[in-house]
């Protein structure tokens, strides 16, 4: 948990030490387990979050949808508009508060 690669292999947000602690995984797989734990427990210290890698992920993912909400609620009008929005809130997992079928 004190080694600095091992944090940053924990956040995502360097690859080169991703790398290096997923090949140290394969070449020592009877450590697994702990490190499986002191992954969990890094986790649990910073509060949960996701890797960076995950977070900027499901960032343009959320930015793609929101565009496209916008493209299409000025080029489908009404129920079908509105349905349409609220099928791809609902399949990206972005929460977008309520839309209103008129």
């Amino acid at each position: 948990m004190i080694d600095d690669t091992f944090q940053k292999y924990c956040s995502g947000e360097d690859k080169n030490c991703i790398l290096y602690w997923q090949q140290y995984c394969l070449n020592h797989p009877e450590q697994a387990e702990m490190i499986l734990k002191a992954k969990r427990l890094y986790q649990i210290l910073v509060g949960n979050r996701k890797s960076i890698h995950e977070q900027m992920e499901r960032l343009k993912t959320d930015l793609k949808v929101r565009q496209l909400n916008l493209h299409l609620s000025a080029r489908l009008p009404g129920k079908s508009g509105a349905l349409l929005l609220q099928y791809l809130s609902l399949w990206s997992g972005a929460d977008y508060g309520t839309i209103h079928v008129q």
